[in-house]
């Protein structure tokens, strides 16, 4: 059985390539097996077969063999499949790994085995580990993003001075790696008065879409939000949305220090108007859409709340014009009557003959609201005419 599984070259016992998953399973139940793996080819041990099934002292030998072959040096390119580290990974192995990390880790790639195991083992004996390691302005990213990942998932108090840290330290924590870190601990593990300090020191690269400006959407698309949050977030993302706001002549017309933040206002608006919620809802919509980032191809957020504002009730169309006509002559008044309509045109809002002639035609003959209004509204009037009995 042995020389059918190993062979022996420059006098190095290895497993043949073929015969390495087979290895893996029989080193469950043959001693013989598990030891020649364990001083030889200790990888085997923790990526082939179930590792869960080895009982813990053969865990744990397999581990120290593993770590103390390929602790030294650099990148080797060691790999774990996460299932298998899932199926590895127990909090009886702390001790074990104390041990190994105290003793020196070089590889980095070592380290993150070690990271993961703590996080899919939820070994909370070892988040001492993961917490230094996330502070570590030296190490690797992605250790440090497995130190991250493990104090989530022991939800370790300490990760309250690491979000503080974040939104003070740009130094320790890079915009893009904040940003990495923003996306795996919100909601759960960053409050939304945290969340929003992050992002506003967060600056976006010029011409780019971030990975904020990608992910941020689906998060809060796929989070069950209580009324008070989900105004929180569509006030903080307005606030920072409308940084820096203001007009340019060409295409689009509408820019934003901070507009690959509008998919995620884009999504709040979706969430609150799922309640039925009007006002301020529908001028942060209007925002979302005005501010869209030209490079923005993620068109989700952007789709979907669209159609729900073109299947609002007139009277909520009339909300939906006047607010986003509020925005536009705040940033670049028009006294035009027909330049303004058109330009209005042009967004959220597509005047309907058929939904929208009674609320115009009643503002019109409203002659508390002011004159360039109703002029702008008479442009509107004269294209949407349904007869010249109308008039």
């Amino acid at each position: 059985l042995k020389r059918l599984i190993f062979a022996q070259t420059k006098g190095k016992i290895i497993v043949r390539r073929s015969k390495r998953p087979i290895a893996g399973w029989l080193a469950l139940a043959e001693d013989m097996i598990f030891e020649t793996l364990r001083d030889h080819e200790p990888a085997v041990l923790l990526t082939e077969g179930d590792p869960e099934s080895l009982t813990l002292s053969k865990r744990s030998q397999a581990l120290c063999s593993y770590v103390e072959r390929y602790s030294k040096g650099g990148w080797r390119g060691l790999t774990v499949p996460h299932i298998q580290i899932h199926r590895f990974a127990s909090p009886e192995l702390a001790a074990e790994i104390n041990r190994l990390w105290v003793e020196g880790i070089e590889n980095s790639e070592m380290r993150e085995i070690l990271l993961n195991l703590i996080e899919m083992g939820q070994i909370t004996e070892c988040s001492d580990i993961a917490h230094a390691t996330a502070f570590n302005g030296k190490a690797s990213r992605a250790e440090r993003f497995a130190g991250i990942n493990a104090l989530a998932t022991l939800d370790d108090p300490r990760l309250e001075a690491i979000t503080a840290g974040i939104a003070e330290d740009a130094a320790v924590w890079p915009d893009d790696f904040a940003s990495i870190v923003v996306l795996r601990l919100f909601p759960k593990h960053l409050s939304v008065t945290r969340f929003f300090q992050i992002l506003a020191r967060i600056k976006e690269k010029k011409h780019s879409i971030s990975d904020l400006g990608w992910q941020l959407p689906r998060l809060i698309a796929e989070t069950d939000w209580d009324a008070p949050t989900l105004e929180s977030l569509r006030d903080g993302l307005s606030v920072l949305v409308s940084a820096g706001l203001r007009w340019q002549n060409e295409w689009p017309h509408i820019r934003s220090d901070r507009s690959h933040l509008s998919g995620a206002l884009a999504a709040t608006c979706v969430c609150g108007l799922k309640t039925g919620a009007g006002g301020y809802w529908l001028s942060a919509s209007a925002l979302a859409l005005r501010a869209r980032h030209r490079d923005d191809d993620n068109e989700e957020a952007f789709a979907h709340l669209g159609k729900m504002l073109a299947e609002l009730p007139a009277e909520r169309i009339a909300q939906l014009f006047w607010a986003d006509d509020l925005l536009l002559q705040s940033i670049y008044p028009i006294s035009d009557p027909w330049k303004r309509y058109a330009r209005a045109f042009q967004g959220p809002v597509r005047i309907e003959r058929v939904r929208d002639w009674n609320w115009i035609e009643a503002a019109l003959a409203n002659r508390a609201c002011p004159a360039p209004d109703r002029a702008m509204l008479l442009e509107a009037a004269m294209r949407l005419a349904p007869s010249q009995e109308a008039w």
